[in-house]
């Protein structure tokens, strides 16, 4: 068992790319959140017409917010994002020690928006790399 990696390795392989959802910043927030409950996400990317993120929303935000609005109008700037090939171990560490829950993921060669993932996905995979992160060294078999 030591020694073996799991076949998860890549932000990519935790994106939420089974149901990408993104819309430009002019949508409305009611029809984002229908989107959103249909494919059962929490978040959705807001890309420009060349599929650049220029940001992203979350339900939360969405909810907390006059549906008159658009997505320009409560989306978050993506202050950071990472590559679709980064390993997870760097997304959880940027998320943990900026404090923040969702990373914008973008392919590496085009620049385009590819997905969001979220440190809940990450935290939750059972990985030995989790541990570790968190300040402990463990092994499986182990307590710690």
């Amino acid at each position: 068992m030591f020694g073996q990696r799991s076949s998860i390795q890549c932000v990519k392989d935790v994106c939420n790319m089974r149901a990408p959802l993104s819309a430009t910043a002019e949508k409305s927030l009611p029809l984002i959140l229908l989107y959103m409950s249909i494919m059962k996400v929490e978040a959705a990317g807001v890309i420009d017409e060349g599929n650049y993120c220029i940001g992203f929303v979350t339900s939360e935000d969405l909810i907390a917010h006059n549906h008159e609005e658009s997505l320009k109008d409560v989306m978050r700037q993506p202050s950071m994002s990472v590559y679709r090939d980064d390993p997870i171990e760097q997304a959880l560490i940027m998320m943990k020690n900026h404090g923040i829950n969702w990373l914008p993921v973008i392919d590496y060669d085009t620049k385009q928006f590819f997905g969001l993932v979220c440190r809940k996905d990450i935290e939750s995979l059972s990985l030995n790399v989790i541990p570790f992160i968190q300040g402990k060294m463990a092994y499986p078999g182990t307590s710690g």
